[in-house]
């Protein structure tokens, strides 16, 4: 058994990880944001606008920079672009830590249809 503490590239490149603590750049806008992600992940449109949608991206402000918008919508920021990774487990970290009762209830309602629609995924 390899204790080392180190996980082969090989593993470590199929996984994601979203934790409160995961950063996405505070001073762009979301929609500088979805315009990078859109442009990385152009193959992958249908997914992005499926977790958009879910999401209700729409509602975030547009042209204010992310570290003044609320934990709440930052999160669902994060999940948008690390969902899009596309990975085969995706280790969630108190993803909902000092998140309002609407912002957890619409995460988890959005987890749980991802889910469903993504079960060849391990979701931690």
């Amino acid at each position: 058994l390899n204790n080392s503490g180190n996980i082969p590239k090989s593993i470590s490149q199929n996984v994601t990880l979203i934790s409160s603590s995961s950063n996405i750049p505070n001073d762009i806008t979301k929609d500088f944001l979805l315009s990078l992600l859109k442009s990385k992940f152009e193959n992958n449109r249908q997914t992005f606008d499926k977790i958009y949608n879910i999401l209700n991206i729409e509602a975030i402000p547009s042209n204010v920079l992310l570290k003044n918008l609320s934990d709440g919508q930052k999160q669902k920021l994060k999940l948008l672009s690390f969902l899009l990774e596309d990975h085969d487990l995706i280790i969630l970290d108190e993803v909902t830590n000092a998140l309002d009762k609407k912002t957890v209830n619409e995460i988890y309602e959005f987890l749980n249809d991802f889910i469903q629609s993504h079960q060849t995924k391990t979701i931690i």
